[in-house]
C-alpha cells in the first residue's frame, strides 16, 4: 500500500477515536444524570408518604425545616430539569453518532474507490506486460 493511503487511513482512525471519546463523555454525563433522576424520583416518593408536613433539608452540615409543598415543588423542578438535560443529551449523542457514521461511510467509500482504481491500474499494467507482443 502506498504511504498516502496509509496516512489517510491513520487520520480516519484518529478522527474516529476523537469522536468515540466525545461519545464516551456524553455517556458518562448521561449516567450521572440518570442517577440523579433516580435519586430525585425516590425523594418525590418519600415526600408523597409524608402526612404531617414536616420535611428537613440538608444545607451543609445543618438540617433546616422546609415546607412540604415547597419541597415537592423543588423536587418536581429538579426532575423536570434533569429530564430535559437527558433529552438534550440523547439528541446530541444521536446527532454525533449519525453524523459520524455518514462521514466515515463516505470517507471509507472514497478510500476503497481509490484502492480499486489503483488495483485495476496495476492489474492492467501487469496483464499488458504479460501479453505477447509481436
Amino acid at each position: 500500500m502506498d504511504k498516502e493511503l496509509v496516512n489517510r487511513l491513520e487520520n480516519e482512525v484518529k478522527e474516529y477515536k476523537a469522536i468515540q471519546t466525545e461519545i464516551n463523555k456524553i455517556n458518562q454525563s448521561r449516567s450521572s444524570l440518570l442517577s440523579q433522576l433516580g435519586e430525585n424520583e425516590m425523594v418525590k416518593k418519600e415526600l408523597e408518604l409524608q402526612k404531617d408536613g414536616e420535611v428537613y433539608k440538608l444545607v451543609g452540615p445543618v438540617l433546616i425545616k422546609q415546607d412540604l409543598a415547597e419541597a415537592n415543588s423543588h423536587v418536581a423542578k429538579r426532575i423536570d430539569y434533569i429530564s430535559s438535560e437527558l433529552y438534550d443529551s440523547f439528541l446530541y449523542d444521536t446527532k454525533i453518532v449519525l453524523g459520524a457514521q455518514a462521514f466515515f461511510r463516505k470517507r471509507l467509500e472514497e478510500i476503497f474507490s481509490d484502492l480499486e482504481k489503483k488495483f485495476e491500474a496495476k492489474r492492467n499494467k501487469v496483464c499488458f506486460t504479460l501479453l505477447p507482443h509481436d
